[in-house]
């Protein structure tokens, strides 16, 4: 069970935790399927263990266990983790025409309150809308912004590719990108079993 203190998302309440805004960039009006391109604002998502103390002790928080998986103490300060921005899924990865899969944007090493994550889809024939509902908001550590599209398709086949820019007031600008490609199955092919990687 995660704990809801630590991962907030703006789901509801969006005055307060915070919400998301689209812009229509040249993919057609609301209503019609989707966007090519948005734009996602933080406005004080903050994780609790970034939120001041409240001067009482509080109840305990369950936290999942495997939340630290690398080393610890002093072993784990060596490495500094790097600011920047990570596009999932991976660059070059393959899917098949309608298949579902899930858009993550982490932009790490920002001020959550001012950052701002842009987003652009482009597929085959041009922009394609694929950003059709609101993203799921969630940030671990107090300088982390994580965008989430849920359920996302490619409705054809083709080369797609999704560029994503982070800007804040405090940390410089970071920008990535990741081209995915996808094919459709051929009728009566052979499938994959127990592929292990």
């Amino acid at each position: 069970m995660a704990d809801p203190t630590i991962d907030r998302d703006d789901t509801g309440d969006a005055g307060k935790r915070g919400f998301s805004r689209r812009r229509f960039l040249g993919a057609g009006a609301a209503g019609a399927g989707g966007v090519a391109a948005a734009v996602v604002f933080g406005t004080g998502l903050r994780p609790a263990s970034a939120a001041p103390p409240s001067g009482g002790k509080g109840p305990l928080a369950e936290a999942d266990p495997h939340v630290n998986t690398g080393p610890s103490g002093s072993r784990a300060r060596l490495r500094p983790r790097p600011d920047g921005l990570v596009i999932l899924p991976i660059d070059r990865a393959k899917f098949q025409a309608g298949m579902r899969f899930d858009l993550r944007i982490e932009a790490t090493g920002v001020d959550t309150e001012t950052s701002r994550i842009n987003i652009a889809v482009r597929g085959p024939s041009g922009p394609a809308r694929l950003l059709t509902d609101d993203p799921v908001r969630t940030s671990s550590e107090p300088d982390s912004f994580v965008v989430t599209y849920l359920a996302l398709r490619y409705p054809e086949p083709g080369t797609y590719t999704i560029t994503a820019s982070v800007t804040s007031d405090t940390s410089r600008p970071a920008a990535a990108r990741v081209t995915h490609e996808v094919v459709v199955a051929r009728a009566g092919a052979r499938t994959a079993k127990n592929v292990i990687f």
